[in-house]
């Protein structure tokens, strides 16, 4: 780069062109001031070159960046803001002309006019621009100094004047406010922070920041100054209102130029979340007196808000008579206040007064759910009550066997019943008693019911046995105790036997001798006989040899008799007879024997049904009378004659009966006396 003047001579000042300013705007400017070439880029001096030439005459076509006319060594670029002076400009000039900034005030002075000559009364403008330092303050002072040489004498000549230009200020203050980290709830103290900054160009004074919180115009901060660029930090606190979701505050923060006085303000609005704490509370109150399954219960109670914040849909259900039943609601309830509820239901079957009260709400501002909820238990007038039956096996047992009973338990009342238990009382024997376990620990719901069987060794010396069943149960609500008892008397089935001997002389008798004889009666059965009798045929039939006594079940007893024989007769074939009456059945039992053994046992072959009539066979001894008895249960204390007696003719005998329809008969044969 550089420039040229040729006229046949050259007169250049040239520079190398840094790498950097290929493709970028460079301002370039050439000055002669009457014996130098400068070479100026970007307003600094990079070449010059010494000349005495001091003008040339341009009589042809010229050209800026190219040569001649412009029709050779055209420059490889763009050239922009073409500019051409009368005189030299100075280097402060070409400074601010490839926009340097010049630094007024004390400092190197700057030249800003130069002219060649003066005349007397002649008069030059002349203009001087510089920028203008931050800082500055409110004005800019400047010093001219003009000089020059009388052109006779060459004396210097010069004149200073000082001015002081107003400067232009831009003040201007801002303010920001932040909220605290953590949320403060309501009735808290909540400090906010904030800073207040100079962003103008001039210093401020009498700083003051304010807030309309905790009321207005409160000064939070104050300041003598705040230089352009700086900043101060301020904080503030207040008491957060209550039932709010946020809270805001303005801070304003002012200050005075300091030039002029000019007050300038800033605001600042700032919106903090409050930290809600909502909280809810239901109470229940019971009705004065017990209602029964059926009744209509009412009962009442109260909601509130016990949070700092305003519930919104709030509602209360019940856990009766259903899960979720409706009570109350929705409603808005502001913090502290209260609201009473009333309502009732049906009381169901079954019922023990306890339900579940849920009041819910939702914070005004989170729209988070709170819930509480309260379990009361109203006095309910329940019934309990037990049952329990008995019942004897449907065959008599043997004594000595297995004893097998049934029953039922039932809840015949209307609340479940708990902890049922049914123990018996039984007979070990006929002359003690002890407790056993049936069934239980169950629960039994109103109207229900449980089977249950029972066992146990029946007694040997008993001819029944008496229980007595006790149920027990425990109302779930109230925890009262109930009984019952059932009290059975069952029959043992007895086997009474009783046997009889009769010893007779080694050698015969002669008629007219007196035939002597003994023997004995034994109870064979399990059961006490009473009324026992032996009886001998002869002298007279049924003459009493023994008797009446009692035999236990093993006892034996001796008997003897004797009578004188008589023609025709065999006192061989004579016999005795032994009876008696089961004490537990009143069932008579006998026997026979002669001088040979006993004579056959009563013994039931058969028993036929035909056309309505039954036919009954049995064992007999020819010429003996025997009676056929009848009965709808064995187990029957009084039989009943079926009319006619037969003497046995054969070993076996047989009676007909017409029963008809009957569903059941039992028979038993005697011999009659």
């Amino acid at each position: 780069m550089g420039s040229q003047i040729n006229n046949g001579t050259a007169f250049v000042a040239a520079a190398a062109v840094p790498a950097g300013d290929i493709g970028t705007f460079v301002h370039l400017a050439g000055v002669y001031d009457g014996s130098t070439w400068t070479l100026y880029r970007n307003g600094v001096a990079v070449a010059t070159t010494p000349s005495g030439a001091v003008s040339t005459t341009v009589n042809a076509n010229w050209a800026i960046g190219a040569r001649g006319g412009g029709g050779s060594q055209l420059f490889n670029g763009v050239i922009d803001e073409v500019r051409l002076y009368q005189r030299a400009l100075s280097a402060a000039e070409i400074g601010l002309l490839a926009g340097q900034t010049i630094t007024p005030g004390p400092g190197p002075a700057s030249t800003v006019f130069t002219a060649a000559i003066l005349a007397p009364g002649a008069v030059a403008n002349f203009t001087f621009s510089v920028t203008v330092p931050t800082n500055s303050g409110c004005a800019i002072t400047s010093t001219l100094t003009g000089s020059g040489n009388d052109t006779c004498t060459g004396s210097p000549v010069t004149a200073n004047v000082s001015s002081s230009c107003p400067l232009v200020t831009a003040p201007l203050i801002t303010v920001t406010q932040t909220c605290p980290v953590n949320l403060v709830s309501a009735g808290g103290i909540l400090t906010y922070s904030g800073t207040v900054s100079n962003a103008g160009n001039i210093t401020l004074t009498n700083i003051v920041v304010t807030d309309n919180r905790p009321a207005d115009n409160t000064v939070i901060f104050t300041a003598a100054s705040l230089a352009p660029g700086a900043s101060a930090n301020f904080s503030g606190s207040y008491e957060v209102p209550i039932n709010c979701c946020v809270v805001w505050s303005t801070a304003t923060a002012s200050g005075q130029d300091t030039c002029v006085g000019t007050t300038v303000t800033d605001t600042d609005t700032t919106t903090c979340t409050v930290l809600t704490m909502p909280s809810i509370v239901v109470t229940k109150t019971c009705p004065p007196t017990a209602a029964q399954p059926g009744d209509v219960l009412q009962y009442s109670g109260t909601v509130s808000n016990a949070g700092n914040i305003t519930l919104v849909d709030v509602t209360i259900v019940n856990s009766q008579p259903g899960d979720g039943s409706t009570v109350w609601g929705p409603i808005t309830l502001a913090p502290g206040e209260s609201a009473n509820y009333y309502a009732s239901y049906l009381v169901p079957p079954d019922f023990c007064g306890t339900d579940t009260i849920t009041a819910q709400g939702l914070d005004a501002c989170t729209f988070a759910p709170v819930v509480n909820s309260v379990t009361t238990t109203c006095p309910i007038l329940t019934t309990p009550r037990i049952a329990v039956t008995k019942n004897c096996p449907a065959q008599p047992t043997p004594r000595g066997g297995v004893f097998t009973f049934t029953g039922t338990v039932s809840n015949p009342g209307d609340v479940t019943l708990i902890n049922v238990m049914v123990a018996n009382n039984y007979q070990a024997d006929c002359y003690l008693r002890t407790n056993g376990p049936v069934i239980g620990p169950i629960t039994l719901a109103p109207g229900a019911s449980v089977n249950f069987s029972g066992s146990y060794t029946a007694p040997l010396s008993c001819c029944e046995v008496m229980d007595t069943l006790t149920a027990s149960g425990q109302d779930r609500c109230a925890g009262t105790r109930v009984m019952a008892t059932a009290t059975a008397i069952c029959p043992l089935l007895s086997t009474p036997h009783i046997t009889v001997t009769r010893v007779c002389p080694a050698s015969p008798v002669p008629v007219g001798g007196v035939f002597a004889y003994s023997g004995s009666v034994s109870n064979a059965g399990d059961v006490v006989l009473t009324n026992v009798y032996v009886l001998s045929s002869k002298p007279n039939a049924n003459t009493s040899v023994l008797g009446p006594m009692a035999l236990a079940p093993g006892e034996t007893e001796m008997f003897s008799g004797s009578y004188t024989v008589t023609a025709n007769s065999d006192p061989t074939t004579d016999t005795v007879t032994a009876s008696g009456t089961d004490i537990c059945q009143g069932q008579t039992v006998t026997t026979t024997a002669n001088c040979s053994g006993p004579v056959g046992p009563l013994i039931v072959s058969s028993v036929t049904l035909a056309n309505g009539t039954a036919t009954v066979t049995w064992m007999a001894t020819p010429g003996v009378t025997y009676r056929l008895q009848c009965a709808s249960n064995y187990q029957n204390s009084v039989w009943i004659n079926v009319p006619g007696d037969v003497t046995a003719i054969s070993n076996t005998v047989s009676k007909n009966e017409a029963v008809g329809t009957t569903p059941q008969r039992f028979y038993r044969v005697m011999v009659v006396k």
